[in-house]
């Protein structure tokens, strides 16, 4: 056998020490997977907003007699306002349907008694009570017991009616529960005001994204629409890409089979080959002209050709908007393409710009949502191993001694365990940092 020479072991040593040092960079975050594959790793800021509204029709009615409850505040329900009214149900002919009634601020603070005087059966709305202020009723001397008297309490409470990525949730008051505290970012947020609506952050959702360039300015493509990015710093001190503004809606993003990459646009061949739909422009799916206009490629006699431009009712949600108002959306699947759609308190829908693997969305089912899969050109992990034996096989034909040269490196390397070692670990730091 020959003798080993130990300087053959430099270069192992220095894909090693390479090794170990990108694997580091990656954990410390210095650079990140995207950037060796690519890609710019861009966080998007994901918003959801709620309000605090008041229910339309009264969910809350309470009714007794003066004697069951002489003094009634307006708290029993999350609400800015109570209704209270007071009827005589004492019909009898000496009976003196009086009573006497004052109001008192939220701190508990009494104006002076005030004499009501009623008609037999005859019913009287009182000023409105503000939130936690009270009436007090009192019976007046020689008139009708406080039995006689039938007091309504009315009111319609306030609830919380939010969205986040597009689902509308509800919340019984408008004093945020544990769980939707936890879903907001901001600090020192616990309740809203009565009728006061507010943005908030949820979270930031890191998405490696290839950028381009549009009028100068970085952007991404996302959904067929280009968003602005902003370098912005985080108390750690690192700069990060954080996607901005939208800008415009685009035809196409350059993830998505034939789509030009500085026009945004779906380009055709002349002349392409196909045996299905999908293997033209776009799979074969609608391609917008106009806001109610569209093509789609089709496969006639093996080859792809475009139709004639057809009418729809829209081809985006602001079509929607403003032809049936706010809430109106486009509905872009596949089956009922260019139709106008209701509220969006319907759940999922392909085209609402989130992808819903709950919804059964996948990037055939609804491209706008998901994107299309586009082979980048990238092998396999089986590809790679398959290369890798090619390649020994022809080193071994090309270079015959190589075969004990790879003997005197595997008995090297049994003397020296500890090298094997730390070429695993590499390995698997690496490629685990990769992978994840």
């Amino acid at each position: 056998m020959k003798k080993f020479n130990k300087k053959g072991i430099i270069p192992l040593l220095v894909i090693v020490l390479i090794g170990v040092l990108i694997t580091s960079l990656l954990i410390t975050g210095v650079i990140d997977t995207a950037s060796l594959l690519g890609y710019s790793e861009v966080y998007k800021q994901n918003w959801g907003s709620m309000c605090c509204i008041q229910k339309d029709n009264y969910d809350v009615i309470i009714t007794k007699t003066a004697k069951q409850q002489y003094s009634w505040r307006c708290e029993y329900v999350y609400t800015n306002e109570c209704d209270i009214s007071i009827k005589s149900t004492n019909t009898g002919l000496f009976s003196d349907p009086g009573i006497k009634f004052r109001k008192c601020d939220s701190q508990g603070n009494c104006g002076a008694w005030t004499l009501l005087n009623l008609g037999k059966s005859e019913e009287r709305v009182l000023t409105p009570l503000n939130y936690r202020e009270i009436y007090q009723f009192e019976k007046h001397f020689l008139a009708n017991e406080l039995e006689d008297f039938t007091i309504t309490l009315k009111a319609k409470s306030f609830y919380i009616k939010g969205m986040e990525n597009g689902k509308i949730y509800q919340q019984e008051s408008c004093i945020l529960n544990s769980d939707l505290k936890k879903r907001i970012l901001s600090d020192g947020v616990n309740q809203l005001l009565f009728d006061e609506c507010q943005n908030y952050m949820i979270d930031f959702v890191a998405v490696a994204s290839k950028t381009y360039s549009y009028n100068g300015q970085e952007v991404i493509c996302q959904a067929r629409n280009l968003y602005s990015i902003n370098n912005e710093q985080f108390k750690d001190g690192l700069v990060k890409k954080i996607q901005g503004n939208k800008i415009k809606a685009v035809e196409c993003c350059p993830s998505e089979s034939n789509c030009d990459e500085n026009k945004f646009e779906f380009v055709e061949e002349n002349i392409r080959e196909c045996s299905y739909n999908s293997q033209c422009s776009n799979g074969g799916d609608p391609i917008p002209v106009s806001g109610n206009s569209y093509v789609t490629f089709n496969c006639i006699n093996g080859k792809c050709v475009q139709s004639a431009e057809k009418q729809t009712e829209c081809t985006n949600n602001a079509i929607c908007i403003q032809k049936n108002g706010p809430g109106s959306v486009c509905d872009l699947s596949a089956l009922n393409y260019g139709k106008c759609k209701g509220a969006t308190e319907v759940p999922d829908y392909c085209g609402d710009g989130y992808c819903s693997s709950v919804s059964g969305e996948t990037s055939l089912s609804c491209p706008a949502d998901c994107g299309k899969y586009v082979d980048e050109g990238g092998l396999p992990w089986w590809g790679w191993f398959v290369l890798a034996i090619a390649l020994l096989i022809a080193l071994y034909f090309l270079w015959p001694g190589i075969y004990g040269y790879l003997m005197a490196v595997v008995s090297w390397l049994k003397a020296n365990p500890l090298i094997v070692v730390a070429v695993i670990l590499a390995v698997l730091l690496f490629g685990g940092v990769i992978f994840l």
